[in-house]
C-alpha cells in the first residue's frame, strides 16, 4: 500500500470516527432532551393537580377548576405521546372524568380558618396558580376577558387567607379580653384585604371587620375606664344607642363605598 493510500484510509477512519462520536453524541443529546421534556411535563401535570387537591375547596371556582382540568388533560395526553400507550391512559381517563363531573359539581361549603403554616402553604400554591393562568394568557389560551377577573379572583384568595389568620388570632385574643391587641389584628387583616377591596367578598368581610373593630373599641374603653360604664338608666336607653351606632356604621359604610367607587 501506498503512502498516499495509507494516509487516505487514515483520514477516512478518521472521518469515519469522528461521524460516528457526533452521531452518538447527537442521540444522547436528543435523548436526554426528551426525559427532561417528559420530567417537566410530570412536574406540570403533579402542580395542576396539588391546585385542585391542596387548595380549600372553595377556592377555586368553576372556571378557574375548568382551565386547570383542560390543561391536565393535554399535558397527559402529551405524555401519552412521548413515553408510550398504557402508562398514562389511567390519568387521562381520571381527568375526562374529573371534566365530565364538574358540570354537576354542587357548591362547596365554607373552608375553616386555615393556621399559620397552613396559610403559607395555601398562598404559594396561588402564587403558582396566578404564574400558570398568567402563561395561559401569554400563550393566547384564554379569552381576554378570564384572565383579567381570574387573576382578580387569585388576588383576592391570597388576601383572604391571610386575613383570615389574623382574624382567627384576633378573635382569640377578643376571648382573652385582650380588647387592644384584638384590634390590632383586625386592622391588620383589613390592611390585607384593601389590596383588594373591589373584590366583591372583601368589600363585604372588609365591612364585617370595621364593624368588629367599633365593638371591640367600645369594650376596650370600657374595660380601660370603668368608671365610665354605664348606670341602671343608662342601660335602659342602650337600644336606642345601639341602633344610632348602627345607623352611623351604615351611613359611614355607604360614604366609604360611594369614595371607593369614585377612586376606581
Amino acid at each position: 500500500m501506498t503512502p498516499t493510500a495509507i494516509i487516505i484510509t487514515l483520514f477516512a477512519l478518521a472521518v469515519l470516527g469522528i461521524g460516528m462520536l457526533v452521531i452518538s453524541q447527537a442521540r444522547e443529546k436528543a435523548r436526554i432532551e426528551h426525559m427532561r421534556r417528559i420530567q417537566a411535563l410530570e412536574n406540570r401535570h403533579s402542580m395542576l393537580w396539588r391546585f385542585l387537591t391542596e387548595l380549600p375547596e372553595d377556592y377555586l371556582e368553576q372556571p378557574i377548576k375548568r382551565l386547570i382540568l383542560d390543561r391536565a388533560l393535554a399535558v397527559s395526553r402529551e405524555l401519552k405521546s412521548l413515553s408510550g400507550p398504557g402508562k398514562w391512559d389511567k390519568q387521562i381517563a381520571a381527568n375526562e372524568q374529573a371534566l365530565q363531573a364538574l358540570a354537576a359539581e354542587e357548591q362547596p361549603q365554607p373552608s375553616s380558618p386555615p393556621s399559620a403554616d397552613q396559610a403559607k402553604a395555601i398562598r404559594q400554591l396561588l402564587q403558582l396558580l396566578f404564574r400558570f393562568v398568567e402563561k395561559q394568557q401569554r400563550n393566547g389560551s384564554l379569552s381576554s376577558d378570564i384572565p383579567r377577573h381570574t387573576l382578580q379572583h387569585i388576588h383576592y384568595l391570597a388576601a383572604r387567607c391571610q386575613a383570615e389568620v389574623l382574624v382567627n388570632q384576633a378573635q382569640h385574643m377578643a376571648q382573652g379580653k385582650h380588647y387592644r391587641r384584638a384590634i390590632h389584628a383586625y386592622h391588620l387583616a383589613l390592611s390585607q384585604l384593601d389590596k383588594c377591596r373591589e373584590h366583591q367578598a372583601a368589600a363585604e368581610s372588609i365591612s364585617q371587620y370595621r364593624l368588629a373593630i367599633k365593638q371591640l373599641t367600645e369594650r376596650a374603653e370600657a374595660q380601660e375606664h370603668p368608671e365610665r360604664a354605664p348606670t341602671a338608666e343608662q342601660n335602659d336607653e342602650m337600644p336606642d344607642a345601639v341602633h344610632r351606632q348602627w345607623d352611623d356604621f351604615i351611613h359611614e359604610e355607604e360614604a366609604w363605598k360611594k369614595k371607593a367607587d369614585y377612586d376606581k
